[in-house]
């Protein structure tokens, strides 16, 4: 799909994702990002996220994928989440409000689909995290 195969590829664009995921968790009041959740649809979009973000003070990402699924909500409640990647539709559908938070830039040597992530600001998730949790679950 890109110029590197996969095993290679997900080792770029790591440090890009977190940096547009930290100014967004930054742009938040103290007071939201104490009860901020981050969250990403993949292992390697968490990791990336709990590895550079833990210097700036993140709280550990929360993602239905392998493993981040098993730890589940780490006791968030939806209330307030920062989601890096996937369509703005679904959670529009999802949450009381969404704004756009930033975009990952494109980087030349991480699969294309990983380029261009925007970070969304979600706020009044409709149903419990906590409900829907069990559903998210994706093991590849």
């Amino acid at each position: 799909m890109g110029p590197l195969p996969q095993f290679y590829a997900d080792m770029f664009g790591w440090e890009e994702k977190a940096t547009a995921v930290i100014r967004a968790w930054q742009s938040l009041p103290p007071g939201d990002r104490a009860r901020c959740a981050i969250y990403a649809e993949n292992y390697g979009r968490c990791a990336a996220i709990d590895f550079y973000g833990r210097r700036h003070g993140l709280p550990p990402c929360i993602g239905k994928h392998n493993s981040y699924w098993t730890w589940g909500t780490r006791g968030h409640t939806g209330e307030l989440i920062i989601i890096l990647g996937t369509d703005l539709g679904d959670k529009r559908e999802q949450f009381a409000s969404v704004e756009i938070a930033g975009q990952v830039p494109a980087n030349p040597y991480c699969m294309p689909y990983e380029n261009n992530l925007r970070v969304y600001i979600c706020r009044g998730l409709k149903k419990p995290l906590r409900a829907i949790w069990p559903s998210l679950k994706m093991y590849i």
